[in-house]
């Protein structure tokens, strides 16, 4: 998100330097040279902005460079992966190609008509101790949602009288963050505490991880005439269900990423555990393996590296001091 809001502050205030810079993506993009799509995870940083004018701006330049070209949701590519795994295990031709995961506005960034937009019986309260209410119906004026790029607008910055209006939480993802973030620093307590957890920190997050896609994983397995028990408990390649797990989790690359990611985060005592974390993992899970040039924050461009998920996946990552060399990239592409 960083590099959006340098374009936009560097844009506003006609820096030179950032002026050039966006000028130059423009041109690749018009030129069809390069795509620059938006992730979840930029559509709901944006509406944490309580600035209107501040997401007007950054929503600007997004709305320009991305053309609301988005990424598939973590949970989509997830399933995408999933079923090409099990495809290439009974012995058919499986990838997941860069082109898959692209597609077009908010419905497709949300894998859903709304877009970002769920409806529910109630609110949670602001400090998550009463839970939302049960999801429900949409009203009648969104049983066939609008389109185009009005619509895509509203999506992506909101309009005051949507973003303010009784009824709307703005920063869901703030309350989940916050939660999510305390589950992390328990985690990381249990490992300053116990040397086994955390020697076996990456088994547990594997664990976790295909414990969440389970529904997933049997849906896959039943279409595709496969044993989901067998996928790890009696699987001839490997010797213990672990052992399976892990090999599950390395056939996805953006299920690999993530658990990387985060065990690499939780070995990093300096690097602490924040509300926005999790949106930015889910983000550079699904980014890195299909993206070829990434810009992120320091910290997350030396774990991407660090880590050889870069090298891996063949994908450039930068903080955004190297953001002129991401441009000679692409230049010489």
């Amino acid at each position: 998100m960083n590099v959006w809001v340098a374009l936009a502050k560097g844009l506003k205030g006609q820096d030179p330097t950032w002026t050039r810079r966006y000028a130059f993506l423009a041109d690749a993009v018009d030129a069809e040279h390069i795509v620059v799509p938006l992730t979840t995870g930029h559509y709901l940083e944006l509406w944490h902005r309580s600035n209107r004018q501040s997401r007007e701006d950054i929503g600007r330049v997004m709305q320009r460079l991305s053309r609301f070209t988005t990424l598939a949701p973590i949970q989509t590519v997830l399933a995408m992966e999933i079923d090409a795994h099990v495809r290439r295990l009974a012995g058919d031709d499986g990838r997941v190609a860069s082109f898959e995961v692209l597609g077009y506005g908010a419905s497709h960034a949300f894998d859903s008509p709304y877009g970002r937009f769920r409806f529910v019986e109630s609110l949670a309260s602001e400090d998550g101790s009463v839970p939302e209410g049960e999801a429900v119906d949409p009203p009648p004026e969104f049983v066939n949602p609008p389109e185009g790029a009005a619509w895509e607008w509203i999506q992506l910055v909101g309009l005051p009288e949507v973003v303010a209006s009784p009824g709307v939480d703005r920063t869901p993802s703030h309350r989940l963050g916050a939660a999510n973030a305390e589950d992390e620093l328990r985690i990381r307590e249990l490992m300053a505490g116990d040397d086994q957890v955390k020697g076996r920190l990456r088994d547990f997050l594997i664990a976790e991880v295909i414990t969440s896609l389970s529904e997933t994983i049997n849906d896959v397995c039943t279409r595709a005439h496969v044993s989901s028990y067998a996928l790890f408990f009696d699987h001839p390649g490997h010797t213990t269900p672990a052992e399976a797990m892990r090999a599950f989790i390395a056939g996805l690359p953006t299920g690999d990423a993530f658990v990387t990611l985060r065990e690499r985060k939780h070995r990093d005592a300096t690097h602490p555990w924040e509300q926005h974390d999790r949106v930015d993992l889910q983000s550079l899970a699904t980014t890195l393996p299909y993206v070829d040039i990434v810009i992120t924050e320091r910290r997350w461009a030396h774990l991407c590296r660090a880590s050889g998920l870069a090298r891996r996946h063949q994908t450039s990552v930068h903080p955004l001091r190297e953001f002129d060399t991401a441009l000679q990239q692409i230049a010489a592409r």
